[in-house]
């Protein structure tokens, strides 16, 4: 059972490397005061609350179930451009509705 944490957590690092954030920046988006519990979740050295996960897929910008197809290309280089050009077109408040898959 304690694979599938460090299989989310590979999966976390993945999507957070491919929007370009740091483990610090995806840390300050969430909240958190430092980014070493970013880290310790990406090492699956913790147990995550589910609240905590949909947190992070929405700053990530997929969907929560996203975090669990392990080996799945990303999906961020179709998402971002099709968010900012809703988000500049004034359809949508902005880029991060669709990230969170809010529309």
């Amino acid at each position: 059972m304690a694979d599938i944490g460090r299989r989310v957590g590979r999966r976390i690092a993945q999507l957070r490397v491919a929007s370009g954030m740091t483990q610090g920046e995806l840390a300050d988006r969430l909240g958190f005061t430092t980014y070493r519990y970013v880290s310790r979740i990406e090492r699956g050295d913790t147990d995550v609350r589910a609240t905590t996960l949909a947190r992070i897929a929405a700053v990530l910008g997929v969907e929560p179930y996203e975090l669990f197809l392990f080996g799945a290309p990303v999906s961020l280089a179709t998402r971002r451009p099709l968010a900012e050009l809703l988000a500049g077109e004034g359809m949508v408040k902005s880029a991060s509705y669709v990230y969170a898959g809010l529309i």
